[in-house]
């Protein structure tokens, strides 16, 4: 089997890209939430504070100044293009994926690694056989439980131990 180093390379660049972007995520929710709740600001944003239908709006300000002075672009990184550059429409895609938090871009993030619901169902349904006993016990008869299934050469399954 042969793997395409550039592919890998691609998919590489863009799992550090969207790595930074959920840390860059983080930092900007840090920050707004800090000066969201500091006292002077908190009446204004909360409750029935003028600003109140405004954050959303805050937060993709601040987070297309942090992308437009960096010009960080995602989909210059998926599709990259070197006669061009970051695009204005790219950094905009961004921009509001920053606006959007840590907890979007982590799911962004799951789905390009394939981590999505499935797999976390799946894990949750192992748990549930492992708490009900259902899973099979290895040969020395403890009751330790095997972990799930894996596959062996030849087409074999087998359970980790």
């Amino acid at each position: 089997m042969t793997v395409d180093v550039s592919m890998t390379k691609e998919l590489g660049d863009i799992l550090v890209f969207v790595g930074g972007l959920i840390i860059v995520a983080s930092v900007v929710e840090r920050v707004l939430g800090f000066l969201f709740d500091a006292r002077p600001v908190r009446g204004l944003v909360t409750g029935n504070g003028p600003l109140r239908n405004f954050k959303p709006w805050i937060a993709l300000g601040f987070s297309a100044l942090i992308v437009f002075i960096y010009e960080s672009d995602i989909l210059e990184v998926i599709y990259p293009t070197p006669e061009t550059g970051p695009t204005l429409l790219g950094m905009i895609v961004t921009s509001l994926l920053v606006a959007g938090g840590s907890a979007g871009l982590m799911r962004v993030f799951q789905d390009v690694l394939g981590m999505g619901k499935g797999t976390r169902d799946a894990k949750k349904t192992l748990q549930a056989l492992e708490i009900a006993g259902k899973l099979k016990t290895n040969r020395t008869g403890s009751n330790r439980t095997l972990g799930p299934p894996r596959f062996k050469p030849g087409g074999q399954t087998g359970f980790s131990g």
